[in-house]
């Protein structure tokens, strides 16, 4: 459960302070490796706040899905210092992408944490 995952009761219903965080300037990544869900689930997890059982909801997370999106793919190469490889489309990077079966930005919130990936590119290929 959640609760025992965050330390609600430690932490309160906010949880883990996302908004605070970025809001006072701190950068936040929602993972830098070992993910065990899918990057999808992880922002829909930062944006929905639910209990791991689905019980509950934490409390409103105030982040936008491009807020979560970047700190699923992005945040976490600028806080392991691979910023200027990863993270983005750029000349000069690698271009590792996927390419989704739904927007993310704009699909049913509940459909987030399961669209499909469609294709999987690594170093461009």
């Amino acid at each position: 459960m959640a609760s025992d995952r965050y330390g609600l009761d430690k932490l309160g219903e906010e949880g883990i302070p996302i908004r605070r965080m970025l809001d006072g300037g701190v950068p936040v990544a929602l993972s830098t490796d070992g993910v065990p869900y899918s990057m999808l689930w992880t922002a829909w997890e930062a944006i929905a706040r639910w209990d791991d059982d689905g019980q509950r909801q934490l409390g409103d997370s105030r982040l936008t899905r491009d807020e979560a999106l970047r700190m699923a793919a992005q945040s976490g190469h600028r806080l392991t210092w691979n910023e200027d490889r990863y993270g983005s489309l750029e000349v000069g990077k690698v271009a590792d992408m996927v390419v989704l079966a739904d927007d993310p930005l704009s699909c049913d919130l509940g459909r987030l944490k399961d669209i499909r990936v469609d294709r999987t590119f690594v170093g461009g290929r």
